[in-house]
C-alpha cells in the first residue's frame, strides 16, 4: 500500500526554475527465506567420487525451524524537497524519513548443544530515522562542449531497537552469547557487547590481577556501535566531445 502526493511550484525566474514538495507513506511485508519454519534434511547429490562411484550424503540442517515465525511489517513515511535553480546549474534533493519495522526477522545464533547453530526469530519493533541529501552543481559548461558536474551525497540515520516482545531484554543477532551484536531496547540495533574490564571506583583505571591480566567484568558491557554517524561522497564528472572522466571520494564517519 502506498500513498505519495506531490505538490510542485514553478517560478519563471533566473533563480528558482522548479521547486517540489513531496510527502509519502507506504507499507510492505517481508517474508523469510524458504524452509525457515521447519527442520529440513540437507542433501548433497555428489558429495564425493571414488573410482567413478558417486556418493550422496544427507545431514540435518544446522538451522532450527521456527513454526511461530511471522512475516515482518514495514511502515515508512517520507518528506522531501526537490529544487532546480540558476538555469539548471544547481539541483538538490532533501529527504527526511522514518521507517518502523514490526516483527523484524533475524537469524539468531543458539547454543550448538541443541544440535543446531541458529534459528530465525521475530524481534518486536525496530525504528530507523534518517536524512538524505544530494546536491549537483555545474560549475563549468562551455560552448566547446566541456562540462564539469559535481555531486555531493550526505546521509545520516539512527536505527534503534524499540522493543523485543515476550519480556526479553536482549537478543543476540550475530556472534555468541558472550560476544557479538545485540538487539537491546533503547540502544542502536546491532550494538556490540562483550566482556569488559572492572575499574577502580576512585581512579577509573582497569583493575590488574596478580597474573598481570585485567579483571574481567561480571556482566556484558557495550563495546561499540557499528552504525556510522554519517556517510558522505563527492562525485565529479568531466565530459568533453564524447569522453567522460568520473572521480569519486567516499567517507564513513565513525561506526565500530
Amino acid at each position: 500500500v502506498s500513498f505519495i502526493p506531490s505538490t510542485a511550484f514553478n517560478w519563471n525566474s533566473n533563480t528558482v526554475n522548479d521547486l517540489k514538495l513531496r510527502l509519502g507513506y507506504g507499507t510492505s511485508a517481508g517474508f523469510p527465506r524458504p524452509y525457515r519454519t521447519r527442520n529440513i534434511l540437507n542433501q548433497t547429490a555428489r558429495a564425493f567420487d571414488v573410482d567413478g562411484t558417486v556418493t550422496q550424503t544427507h545431514a540435518v540442517s544446522n538451522t532450527l525451524g521456527n513454526p511461530n515465525l511471522k512475516p515482518e511489517l514495514h511502515e515508512e513515511i517520507e518528506f522531501g524537497i526537490e529544487a532546480v535553480m540558476f538555469n539548471n546549474k544547481l539541483r538538490f534533493d532533501l529527504s527526511l524519513y522514518e521507517k518502523n519495522t514490526n516483527d523484524l526477522i533475524t537469524q539468531s545464533p543458539i547454543d550448538p548443544a541443541t544440535g543446531f547453530t541458529s534459528t530465525a526469530i521475530n524481534i518486536g519493533k525496530i525504528r530507523n530515522r534518517g536524512i538524505e541529501f544530494q546536491a549537483t552543481v555545474t560549475p563549468i559548461s562551455t560552448a566547446s562542449g566541456f562540462t564539469w558536474n559535481s555531486t555531493v551525497n550526505w546521509s545520516m540515520y539512527r536505527t534503534e531497537t524499540i522493543e523485543l516482545g515476550a519480556g526479553l531484554d536482549q537478543i543476540v543477532v550475530a556472534g555468541f552469547t558472550n560476544l557479538g551484536n545485540f538487539a537491546v531496547p533503547g540502544e542502536p540495533f546491532n550494538v556490540i557487547k562483550g566482556i569488559g574490564f572492572e575499574r577502580d571506583e576512585q581512579t577509573g583505571e582497569p583493575i590488574v590481577l596478580a597474573n598481570g591480566l585485567y579483571k574481567p567484568s561480571a556482566d556484558l558491557v557495550t563495546l561499540g556501535d557499528p552504525n556510522p554517524r554519517w556517510n558522505g561522497s563527492w562525485i565529479n564528472s568531466f565530459s568533453w566531445k564524447g569522453f567522460t572522466l568520473n572521480a569519486m571520494l567516499e567517507y564513513r564517519h565513525k561506526g565500530a
